[in-house]
């Protein structure tokens, strides 16, 4: 648990730190570092800064306009993670100007090295946040003879979730491009959190080993590095073993596959589907809290959430199936109900079997605090009630019968490519579900999140024919005219999804205009999908080329070779193969068993997201995390030819370079390993995770890391739709 605790004490000392900077000041807070803090202090904020003595508490938002003039306060403390200079010199302008502070604090997660200037600011004035410094100061001296002006960097940039998970909002954004050149586009955000990681390793005096498999992940992990910062902090802590920590990088965009899968056991997931988020989160829900609450007459404007102080109640949404977490509810909320003081309704509670609780038995037993009068034990229980509350309304949700069609549906594609293993009426059957997609009850944005999930499913191994994709392409294009037609007919009040707004972000009602508009929407939507496909495409194959190359063989020549195929479902079949005849029938080949009469060799395949261990059974995924950990925790270590290791050192390089990026050491021989998934994570990855871990019982400790949680309709929003050019 020491990578844990290391975590845990390195949110603390930088939020004490924190709190020892706001008495007796207004506290200005972006959204990233509230989240981070909402994390951390289990949704007490507000509590957090008013008992170390702040006075008042805003939120810093470049387009929050509204900043009223604080009154009986000097002293300003102004938290953001922005690397923008821009956003400090726009709204910290315009806080001192409508305020008379003489005192003023900037903590900034944006290293002084990352600060992003415009080109005409020179050099000399980006280091030590010169040039930010003067600038602020000049607008406080308008205002007063006398003041004081500070600029402080605290690496503000991790929440923890659960134990051995955690999350990094400021970089909520930060995913994988389909198209490798755009990679220079995520500079400035890469370079900033290169740093905030070296402050973290510097924090906890530790010395990374880094791993990646992915593309982008490799960029990064060259930049971390080769950063010069880091290097020196890493040559400091010489050859110090028991400070030392495995980093893997994995590109989301390996696997949209997980993502979009509406088909998960972990609670969670259905939660993060069911329920809006809290304003400006990204990864915690809004609950409504009025049912506790019979005498009001107006709902709460207060909403509830997940986050709290006791890790349990996570660790049950991630992990627990969903009869598990009824029973567990049901538990604590009539342990809750069966206090002294409440003996009239003790006497009223009744042992219920497992197979009878469900959501709206819970819903029952919550009804019963409606006649308690000692608001004290609802409070005492407040954070446990806010939990129940979520679960009952993600499961009772108007949503929750769209979902079940589409985990359907999502069955009966894979149940007809595991009996076809080709593209027949794949694509058509699509193509129907979408024409018919309103008497179904299903919306738009849904089932292109289900196309997203067949074709990140099928990558390479399956080609859809161009007709049927023709055919498709029509059939959205049809779509997204009659949805943007119904909208500009009939403007909704409600919030819209982020599909709804990038069709009334088209701004016309000329029917010509928006066929046109539909059509060329829809040839993207083609392309992505296509892009989709081919995101595994560079990573390592079992085909001939790959063999001869592991060999040494070349075509004239006939070698027996002899291998086994073990399928991810660890069903294992024995072949002997003539070379020349080298054909692979075999669905989904993860591990490869390879032997002459001199060598044995195994060898790691990630191109396939498919398990099928027998012809009657259905195609099953198995994600690109849930391979990889397999792998990594294996006692028998195999060599893992897509997970590459970098290195600064000339020699280091020189030999990785024979190698061919080939790992020279192990990721185990590290006591702590974090797995960062750069682009999100979904709670169900989460929860394999640790049924992996807790089956191989590894000596070192594993900790999952992201950018931030995934629902479906994230990686539309993320990947299909934001990419659109108006």
């Amino acid at each position: 648990m020491e990578g844990i605790n290391n975590l845990e004490q390195f949110l603390t000392d930088i939020w004490h730190d924190i709190a020892n900077l706001v008495y007796e000041s207004t506290v200005y807070i972006d959204h990233a570092a509230t989240e981070c803090l909402h994390w951390h202090t289990g949704g007490k904020i507000s509590s957090f800064f008013k008992d170390a003595g702040a006075i008042s508490i805003y939120e810093l938002a470049m387009y929050n306009f509204h900043y009223v003039k604080v009154k009986n306060c000097k002293k300003a403390v102004i938290i953001s993670t922005s690397n923008n200079s821009a956003f400090y010199h726009r709204t910290v302008k315009m806080i001192m100007e409508k305020n008379a502070f003489d005192c003023c604090t900037i903590i900034t997660a944006a290293h002084p090295n990352v600060l992003n200037y415009e080109d005409t600011v020179s050099l000399e004035d980006r280091v030590d946040y010169i040039k930010l410094k003067r600038d602020i100061e000049n607008w406080m001296y308008s205002n007063q003879q006398e003041c004081s002006m500070a600029i402080l960097f605290r690496p503000i940039f991790i929440c923890s979730i659960d134990n051995g998970f955690f999350l990094t909002p400021p970089f909520n954004d930060l995913l994988p491009p389909l198209n490798s050149t755009l990679v220079k586009d995520s500079e400035h955000m890469i370079d900033h959190f290169i740093s905030l990681l070296n402050s973290f390793f510097m924090h906890l005096n530790l010395k990374e080993d880094i791993y990646s498999i992915g593309k982008f992940s490799e960029y990064i992990a060259a930049k971390l590095e080769m950063s010069q910062t880091a290097i020196t902090r890493r040559n400091n802590l010489g050859g110090a073993k028991d400070r030392g920590v495995s980093l893997i990088f994995v590109d989301r965009t390996l696997d949209l596959c997980t993502p979009t899968s509406n088909n998960t056991e972990s609670l969670l997931s259905r939660i993060l589907c069911t329920l809006p988020h809290l304003p400006h989160h990204y990864n915690d829900v809004a609950i409504n809290m009025s049912p506790l609450f019979c005498s009001l007459q107006e709902p709460i404007e207060v909403p509830g959430c997940l986050a709290s102080n006791d890790s349990s109640l996570m660790n049950i949404l991630i992990t627990k199936k969903q009869k598990e977490v009824l029973t567990t509810i049901n538990k604590m909320l009539i342990d809750i109900l069966s206090t002294k003081e409440n003996v009239k309704l003790k006497e009223n509670l009744k042992a219920k079997l497992t197979t009878r609780i469900s959501a709206h038995s819970l819903e029952k037993l919550v009804n019963k605090f409606k006649d308690i009068d000692d608001l004290h034990i609802i409070s005492e229980s407040s954070k446990k009630l806010q939990v129940v509350l979520g679960i009952i309304q993600a499961l009772t949700s108007e949503k929750t019968s769209q979902l079940e069609l589409l985990i359907s549906l999502e069955k009966l594609v894979l149940q007809n490519i595991a009996i076809s293993r080709d593209s027949t009426n794949v694509l058509g059957q699509f193509s129907n579900i979408i024409k018919t997609r309103e008497t179904r009850g299903l919306d738009t944005d849904n089932i292109l999140a289900l196309l997203v999930h067949i074709y990140a499913f099928v990558g390479t191994e399956i080609q859809f024919s161009s007709q049927q994709e023709e055919q498709l392409k029509e059939t959205i294009a049809d779509a997204i005219f009659e949805d943007i037609t119904k909208l500009n007919e009939n403007r909704m009040d409600s919030k819209i999804s982020v599909y709804q707004q990038t069709l009334l972000l088209f701004g016309t009602a000329d029917a010509e205009i928006l066929k046109k508009t539909s059509t060329k929407m829809a040839e993207h939507i083609i392309s992505t999908l296509r892009e989709v496909a081919q995101q595994r495409t560079f990573l390592s194959d079992y085909t001939y080329e790959t063999i001869s190359r592991i060999f040494n063989i070349d075509n004239s020549s006939k070698r027996e070779i002899y291998f086994e195929v073990e399928y991810i479902s660890h069903i294992s079949n024995f072949y002997i193969l003539y070379f020349e005849l080298c054909v692979f029938y075999v669905l989904s080949i993860h591990v490869l068993y390879l032997w002459n009469d001199q060598n044995y060799f195994i060898y790691i395949f990630y191109r396939s997201l498919m398990s099928k261990s027998s012809s009657q059974e259905i195609v099953r995924r198995v994600g690109i995390l849930q391979q990889l950990l397999t792998d990594v925790l294996h006692p028998d270590r195999y060599e893992l030819l897509d997970l590459h290791q970098k290195s600064s050192s000339f020699m280091s390089a020189g030999l990785n370079l024979f190698s061919k990026g080939r790992m020279r050491h192990h990721p185990c021989d590290n006591n702590w390993i974090i797995i960062y998934v750069v682009g999100g994570i979904t709670p169900e990855e989460v929860k394999e995770t640790k049924e992996i871990i807790s089956l191989f019982n590894p000596n070192c400790q594993i900790t999952m890391a992201s950018t931030k949680l995934l629902n479906p309709l994230d990686i539309v929003d993320n990947v299909l739709l934001s990419s659109i050019d108006f």
